[in-house]
């Protein structure tokens, strides 16, 4: 394994941070099964992603489900393309998550989902088809091959066939046909619900409608859908980060309109299987408990005002920056002496620095660039030619 000089700082959300408070927070929430709209709330860099993965690292008995939406300000800034519409949000949104839910678990989806059919289901399906058209091909010719026998000559031939034309083939025949063609209608029938892919049928010049449903609407057939993909997540926690990027407080309202909705539904369903006590107890064993699906949203603090941001989320939690211009200082430090670079850096740069750095992956990216610069020019230029360089890092204008 090779040898490493320099110790670079990655920039994604530590894992193993501490969350002691937090975690009593976070834990609160699950302990009230009517608090399901959460807001993560802090400033960019506070630390907001971090509390939530070592969140769910360290309590691996429950699912988090993570939608995330990069949105990042242009050098050239745009009025037209300053707010973004919701229905981009919501396509979005739906992208990520119908692309982290098992295909088997949606199949009445009307989304394109790509599937691997796998080689054994095609030999299933060869298989199936091979033994309905065999077994009619048999049904319907069995008096032809019958004759056919026999008008053949007595010997060993004549009596080999003369298996397949006895009564008992010709029933194994039919059971295989009524087998064979009971599989293939309930696959289509279980399809055509699932994907409704023949929507009429004209017959002698009617049209008629196949499994109709008159009282859906377009609005209806969109919410249904949305519904469908939320009830399939296997999650307890659905995770939806940087969407206060896009400056669109419509989206928020709509999602928490649809974790009511489909909260609701899985309470009717759960009260509907508690009806049933004995035939869960034979067929499902332990009594299952009601489980909610819980919206957290990483936003920033002004997305909303006080008072609307009291009502519209169920439970808030502030995350208190790691880093800020009092802090930052200290941080360069340790970074630093982790480095075993301090000694080339004056205190009094360093506290001058610290003072336009509030945002720990502007430390640590300004760190490693660092590492870079010195790595590539250490032979070529001094040790004080290298900071000037730092000096004038992008990162710091």
């Amino acid at each position: 394994m090779t040898q490493k000089y320099y110790n670079f700082e990655k920039l994604t959300p530590d894992k193993d941070a501490d969350i002691s408070v937090y975690e009593e927070a976070i834990e609160f929430v699950f302990d009230n099964s009517d608090v399901t709209n959460i807001a993560i709330s802090g400033a960019y860099g506070a630390g907001k992603s971090s509390v939530i993965e070592s969140y769910e690292k360290k309590h691996d008995n429950k699912n988090f489900l993570h939608i995330s939406l990069a949105h990042f300000e242009p050098t050239e800034r745009n009025e037209s393309e300053d707010s973004v519409k919701e229905t981009t949000l919501e396509g979005k949104i739906l992208n990520q998550l119908i692309h982290q839910i098992p295909v088997d678990r949606i199949p009445q989806t009307n989304f394109r989902v790509k599937k691997d059919v796998g080689r054994r289901n095609i030999i299933i399906i060869t298989i199936l088809l091979y033994v309905l058209l065999g077994s009619i091909t048999f049904i319907s010719m069995s008096n032809k091959i019958q004759n056919w026998v026999d008008a053949l000559c007595d010997g060993r031939l004549k009596s080999l066939l003369a298996i397949f034309t006895n009564d008992f083939t010709v029933f194994f025949a039919a059971i295989a046909l009524a087998g064979s063609a009971f599989i293939c209608i309930y696959n289509a029938v279980k399809v055509q619900k699932n994907k409704n892919l023949f929507h009429k049928v004209t017959v002698q010049g009617n049209t008629i409608e196949i499994f109709e449903n008159k009282d859906e609407s377009y609005f209806d057939k969109y919410l249904n859908e949305v519904l469908y993909l939320f009830e399939q997540v296997e999650a307890d926690v659905i995770v939806f980060e940087d969407m206060d990027r896009f400056n669109s407080n419509v989206i928020f309202e709509r999602l928490r309109e649809v974790n009511n909705l489909v909260n609701v539904h899985k309470y009717n369903k759960f009260k509907n299987k508690k009806r049933h006590k004995l035939i869960n107890k034979i067929f499902r064993g332990k009594e299952k408990q009601y489980k909610p699906l819980r919206f957290f949203y990483l936003l920033r603090d002004d997305v909303f005002v006080t008072k609307d941001r009291t009502k519209f989320f169920d439970y808030i939690i502030p995350i208190v920056p790691v880093l800020d211009g009092t802090n930052s200082y200290d941080q360069f430090i340790r970074h630093l002496k982790k480095g075993n670079i301090l000694e080339k850096f004056d205190s009094t740069f360093l506290q001058r620095l610290a003072l336009y750095i509030d945002d720990m992956r502007v430390l640590k990216n300004v760190y490693n660039e660092f590492l870079v610069y010195m790595g590539n020019m250490i032979h070529i230029i001094s040790n004080i030619e290298i900071i000037q360089l730092f000096k004038e890092n992008r990162n710091l204008h």
